[in-house]
C-alpha cells in the first residue's frame, strides 16, 4: 500500500463519518443512528490501525471524543433495534402492545437526551483534531519514505488460513 492510499482511506473515512454526523445532527432516526454509529467504530479501528503500526499518532483526545459520541448513542440505538423487533413481532403476540408502548417512551426519553448530547458535540474541535492527526500522518518519516508494509497476510497465508478440509464421505454421498 503506498502512502497516497492510506491518506486516501484515511479521508475517506473522515468524510463518512463527518456525512454521518451531520445526517444524525439533522434527525436520530434509526438509520442515522446507525450508520453514525458504524463510521465511528470503523475511524477509531482506523486509528487504531495506525497507532499500531508505529506511527506514533497520539490523538487521545479525538479518540476519547469519538468513544464518548459512541456510548452516548448506544442506548438509543438498542432501543430503537428493540422497537423495531417489537413491532414486527406485534401482529403474532398481542400482549407486546404494552411492551411497545414501553419501549416508544423509552425511545422519546433517550432523543431527548442524545439530541441534547449531539448538541453540546463541539464538531468544530473534532474537526480540528482530525486535520492535525492528518498532518501528523503525512508528516511521519515512515509516510513521506514510502516505507510502509501491508504484505504480512500474503507473505503468512499458509500460516494463517488452515487448509480446507476434506468433506466427510456421508455429505458427499448426499450430493
Amino acid at each position: 500500500m503506498d502512502t497516497s492510499a492510506l491518506l486516501e482511506v484515511f479521508d475517506r473515512r473522515v468524510a463518512v463519518y463527518q456525512a454521518q454526523l451531520a445526517h444524525c445532527l439533522a434527525s436520530l432516526d434509526e438509520e442515522a443512528v446507525h450508520d453514525l454509529r458504524v463510521a465511528i467504530r470503523r475511524l477509531l479501528a482506523l486509528l487504531a490501525l495506525l497507532r499500531s503500526r508505529g506511527f506514533g499518532l497520539r490523538g487521545k483526545k479525538l479518540r476519547r471524543a469519538l468513544k464518548s459520541q459512541l456510548a452516548s448513542l448506544s442506548a438509543l440505538r438498542d432501543t430503537q433495534v428493540m422497537l423495531a423487533r417489537v413491532t414486527a413481532l406485534l401482529p403474532q403476540w398481542p400482549v407486546g402492545e404494552a411492551m411497545l408502548l414501553a419501549l416508544q417512551s423509552r425511545e422519546r426519553d433517550l432523543l431527548a437526551q442524545a439530541g441534547a448530547a449531539q448538541s453540546v458535540i463541539d464538531t468544530g474541535r473534532l474537526q480540528r483534531r482530525l486535520r492535525k492527526l492528518r498532518r501528523r500522518l503525512v508528516a511521519h518519516p515512515a509516510m513521506r519514505a514510502g516505507e510502509l508494509d501491508t504484505g504480512f497476510a500474503a507473505r503468512h497465508a499458509q500460516s494463517l488460513i488452515p487448509p480446507p478440509r476434506e468433506a466427510p464421505a456421508a455429505a458427499l454421498a448426499a450430493f
